[in-house]
């Protein structure tokens, strides 16, 4: 058994290292490849990890109004009811309460409205919900009056009137808020009755927050990020604006391609940019001198290799540790946890073969045998007989607490003692039979009192020619001492088995 494990062991970790060879050299000459040829994919790559972090902030944003917008249209079963005031406010005050408890459960919000159409309702009907600072309560501001500004205020109404012209919901430009002051992005969604305007519902997130995380970026030691919005300015909370050429600005907001790779030179050093279009149609782009992204490219590849070592050494501990699970489990009996006999005959065959090879050796066997099991198999059934094996078991290990014990047959057990003196083993014999005669005094056929017989026999190599030959004297021992144990106690005659 052994043999088998440590063979699959051999196959298995060669395997893994041959495909990890294999697949990792296939890696670095394809890594190195692109770091030699075009080592600007290791930037877009970057690019497009950090704009995966901007999304997911976008993303939540974008789902949440897309939730509250379908919520807030259910509950309108008819739109002529925007014109019953009572109903408005009580409705108001509902979509209120409901925005109040996102906004409050959310650190990225801002700001949370909803705003009616002027064609039912008044001018300022809905509601404004806004944090004064970033760590301050969310507090209810007054709405703006729409009836003061038309379409072609941007600044103050566009919010209202870009995502109503285009009929979707849309992220509009970086804009300060003349309500609370901040700088902020909005994603707002024009909510439709019957095909008619509700009015509408968005959400604000703090872009100078956005510049931050974006300035947080770091790309070796010199290499950064900002912002491109669509008309192609850019915003950085570093507050340095790279000298980018205008060709370079319009091959990036025209490009095919989601992902974008140019370069420009600034006081004689080549940089090279690549920008991903983000969810809200902004654009990140990230800066890095061309001479460190080649050590950063080599500093990668050495990443690679101690990434792929430690990925296959957790790979085989963890198969080395299943195996040994399964194997271990394929080698122990079900019932009494012990070693079966599987486990047994090939502890005994490596035993055979080291004494035929001539090695000394010194150890002594202990045969067990639990009287009565057919007895209680047949007149208390096999639930009690199994537990007879358990119970049996446990004052078997119990005796022999730092030895394997084996389970060879129904209700025959082996111990092998390995350099154990022929005094300590007959002390431990001796002790067990003590025990053994302790619980036969007291008449009783319940078999959580296990009754067990026991014989052992200490390897002689003077009359011992084989570990058959201990084994089978060890034996014999054990069924004198069922016929003593009898002999002795005869109110137990009725619980023998048909080996008694």
């Amino acid at each position: 058994m052994n043999r088998t494990k440590n063979n699959l062991m051999i196959i298995i970790v060669l395997g893994i290292i041959a495909a990890s060879v294999s697949i990792g050299s296939i890696s670095l000459m394809s890594f190195a490849n692109v770091v030699t040829n075009d080592n600007r994919q290791v930037l877009e790559y970057a690019c497009r990890q950090n704009a995966e972090t901007i999304n997911a902030q976008l993303s939540e944003t974008e789902t949440l109004v897309h939730t509250l917008s379908d919520y807030y249209t259910e509950e309108i079963e008819n739109i002529g009811d925007l014109r019953d005031e009572q109903w408005l406010m009580e409705y108001t005050q509902q979509a209120q309460q409901v925005a109040t408890s996102v906004i409050d459960n959310s650190n990225s919000l801002i700001a949370v409205y909803l705003r009616f159409n002027p064609a039912f309702t008044s001018p300022t009907a809905g509601f404004f919900l806004s944090r004064a600072k970033a760590d301050q309560q969310v507090e209810s501001l007054p709405p703006t009056d729409l009836s003061l500004y038309d379409k072609s205020n941007v600044a103050a109404a566009g919010w209202y009137y870009i995502p109503v012209e285009k009929g979707e919901a849309v992220w509009l430009q970086p804009y300060v808020n003349v309500n609370n002051g901040y700088y902020m992005i909005s994603y707002v969604q024009p909510l439709y009755k019957d095909d008619q305007l509700i009015g509408v519902f968005g959400m604000d997130l703090d872009y100078d927050a956005i510049l931050k995380k974006t300035a947080s970026i770091h790309l070796y030691d010199s290499g950064y990020a900002l912002l491109m919005d669509q008309n192609g300015s850019f915003h950085s909370a570093l507050g340095h604006v790279p000298q980018i050429s205008s060709d370079t600005i319009r091959k990036i907001i025209n490009g095919e391609d989601n992902c974008v790779t140019s370069s420009f030179i600034e006081v004689q050093q080549l940089y090279i940019t690549t920008s991903v279009r983000m969810q809200n149609g902004d654009y990140l782009i990230l800066v890095v001198s061309e001479q460190e992204l080649y050590k950063a490219g080599n500093q990668m590849i050495f990443t690679i290799i101690l990434n792929t070592l430690a990925v296959c050494t957790v790979i085989i501990a963890i198969l080395t540790g299943m195996i040994n699970r399964m194997m271990n489990e394929t080698r122990t009996d079900p019932l009494t946890r012990c070693r079966n006999r599987d486990a047994y005959l090939e502890k005994r065959n490596s035993m055979e073969k080291a004494l035929q090879s001539g090695k000394s050796m010194h150890f002594a066997i202990v045969v067990m045998d639990i009287n009565g099991l057919k007895g209680i198999n047949d007149s208390q059934g096999h639930l009690s007989g199994d537990r007879l094996l358990i119970n049996s078991c446990k004052l078997m290990k119990e005796a022999f607490p730092k030895e394997t014990l084996y389970r060879i047959g129904g209700d025959e057990f082996v111990i092998i003692l390995d350099r154990r003196t022929c005094k300590v083993v007959e002390k431990l014999v001796q002790d067990f039979r003590v025990n053994n005669d302790r619980v036969a005094q007291c008449y009783n056929m319940d078999c959580d009192h296990p009754l067990i017989s026991i014989g052992y026999a200490v390897y002689d190599p003077s009359i011992h020619y084989s570990y058959s030959d201990t084994f089978k004297q060890a034996d014999e021992n054990m069924y004198s001492d069922k016929q003593c144990f009898y002999a002795k106690y005869g109110q137990y005659a009725r619980r023998k088995d048909s080996k008694s």
